[in-house]
């Protein structure tokens, strides 16, 4: 983040969905937008689980919560044959993100 701070006019950071979220937020301090994504092993694992979807939704809002955010739907190589999964996702994505701020 001190190399991100001396970059003029950077108004939004890619966050990995490896990174440790809450660390990014203290270290960005409201400056930058956090553009998140997902692990994109959602998408593809054998069984679709809406509740790890949900909760990974949510761990990207709790991990932002002091800056603004964006969540991306990125690098799908595969959803297990079953495009309607990416359908789903933004659903519950739009409830998760809903029923949070309410």
């Amino acid at each position: 983040m001190d190399l991100m701070n001396k970059i003029p006019n950077l108004r939004k950071i890619s966050m990995s969905p490896w990174v440790k979220l809450d660390v990014a937020n203290e270290l960005a301090k409201n400056k930058y937008v956090l553009s998140c994504k997902p692990n994109p092993a959602i998408y593809a694992s054998p069984t679709w689980d809406k509740d790890e979807v949900r909760k990974s939704i949510i761990d990207i809002i709790e991990g932002g919560r002091d800056c603004c955010i964006e969540i991306v739907m990125k690098d799908i190589s595969t959803v297990n044959h079953q495009p309607e999964r990416l359908k789903e996702w933004v659903k519950i994505a739009k409830e998760t993100v809903d029923s949070y701020f309410d």
